[in-house]
């Protein structure tokens, strides 16, 4: 952690930043070539250079250096690893979505061949192993950010208009909630096929059952969050 460059110090503390823009600052001044011009009495046509108010560049390198080591040396000391990594974690998330991958879900959906409407769900995993039975687990809720879907109705249905919804039941009560719907066009064969990214997604809760066409098949992309 002490060899990290200033850089890293100003991301992970900005309220040194000014300081460390100061010490920057001070160290330019005492490199650029005018200044050194000025130092060395070029500019002015000085000779003696004890009649140029500057510091020494040299000195001022060296000073430099030794302030910035020992500012992001004490800086790091001072804070434990525990504290620099949730810097990290929290600023910079591990995905688009800003959640970790371990709770990232995708749901491959059909429709049932039992109950209409109602789609039946399988998750698929990062490391190829066989999909399975997705419930929503008790203690999370499912958001959903993206949705693919599609329809095939055969020639017969070429040129018509398609609608694809997505609606939650509520068991007890047999309440339907409209939480998605998508229209396209279906092409020269009947089919007719979309991706829709959503711009706040929605929310699934445990229990609930999901219901879209019967002759659907949707691809679901979201995150699993703990509600305690």
């Amino acid at each position: 952690m002490t060899g990290c460059p200033l850089l890293c110090t100003v991301l992970l503390f900005p309220r040194y930043a000014r300081v460390s823009r100061a010490i920057v600052g001070r160290f330019f001044l005492n490199t650029h070539p005018q200044t050194k011009r000025a130092c060395s009495g070029e500019a002015s046509g000085l000779r003696d250079s004890r009649e140029v108010s500057c510091l020494n560049r040299k000195e001022g390198v060296v000073v430099t250096i030794v302030v910035l080591a020992a500012f992001t040396t004490g800086v790091f000391v001072s804070a434990s690893a525990s504290q620099v990594l949730n810097v990290f974690v929290t600023n910079f998330p591990k995905t688009h979505v800003g959640q970790d991958p371990a709770s990232l879900v995708t749901l491959r959906c059909q429709g049932s061949p039992v109950i209409a409407r109602q789609l039946f769900c399988t998750r698929s995993h990062s490391d190829g192993t066989p999909p399975e039975n997705f419930t929503v687990p008790v203690g999370t809720v499912l958001v959903v950010t993206d949705v693919s879907w599609r329809i095939d109705g055969g020639r017969g249905y070429a040129g018509n208009s398609t609608i694809f919804t997505l609606e939650l039941r509520q068991q007890l009560s047999n309440h339907r909630s409209l939480v998605f719907i998508s229209y396209q066009v279906a092409d020269v064969d009947g089919v007719a096929f979309k991706d829709e990214h959503l711009t706040t997604g929605f929310v699934v809760s445990p229990g609930v059952t999901m219901e879209a066409p019967s002759d659907a098949l949707a691809i679901l992309y979201g995150y699993l969050v703990n509600t305690g």
